[in-house]
């Protein structure tokens, strides 16, 4: 919807804000692959695989905003950032709701 929002204010923007929330969406993937992988192990096997998958979460976010400012010379930094930020406010919104 975001995309589709920005499209009148150019193309940049809206792949901006696609890349944005890819950027927020791809990195939690991982964490949670990596962290449910292991099913009823010890205790001490579950915390490291939530230390590496925190470790490779921030590492797979970093490579993200850096293959984005590389990769697309055109990106609106703004759309970019606002969207990153958006996705992790209701991200914690969510959790709120629903856990809170």
């Amino acid at each position: 919807m975001g995309v589709l929002a920005c499209l009148p204010l150019g193309l940049p923007s809206a792949y901006s804000v696609l890349l944005g929330g890819l950027i927020f969406i791809v990195p939690h993937y991982y964490f949670k692959r990596w962290t449910l992988r292991f099913h009823g192990t010890h205790v001490t096997e579950v915390v490291r695989c939530f230390y590496w998958a925190e470790i490779g979460k921030f590492l797979l976010t970093a490579a993200l905003f850096a293959a984005a400012f590389i990769g697309f010379p055109a990106v609106n930094v703004t759309a970019l950032f606002v969207m990153y930020i958006a996705a992790i406010g209701l991200n914690v919104l969510y959790l709120y709701r629903f856990y809170g």
